[in-house]
């Protein structure tokens, strides 16, 4: 059974930017080479409202990404979580 993790989260203003974008790269790169990813997506709304979308073979390989490397780094830097995981 395939986890999917749906996550939002809107950049408060266009100077932080370039420094999201920069995670993004280093994010998205860590999950193409994670072990379980099965693929994703990077959607972008109005008002710097981003959304991704990535699907993991079991909730074990999707918590190893997200506590590890360049995604926990960028987790730390936000204040509030803005993520909900949904089991399919």
């Amino acid at each position: 059974m395939a986890w999917i993790s749906v996550t939002r989260l809107r950049v408060r203003s266009f100077i932080y930017l370039p420094q999201f974008f920069w995670d993004t790269f280093k994010t998205m790169r860590q999950a193409e080479r994670s072990s379980g990813f099965l693929g994703g997506r990077l959607l972008v709304n109005a008002k710097n409202v981003f959304w991704t979308m990535t699907a993991w073979i079991d909730e074990a390989a999707m918590n190893a990404y997200r506590t590890g490397g360049a995604h926990r780094r960028s987790k730390e830097q936000r204040r509030r979580p803005s993520a909900l995981s949904v089991r399919l």
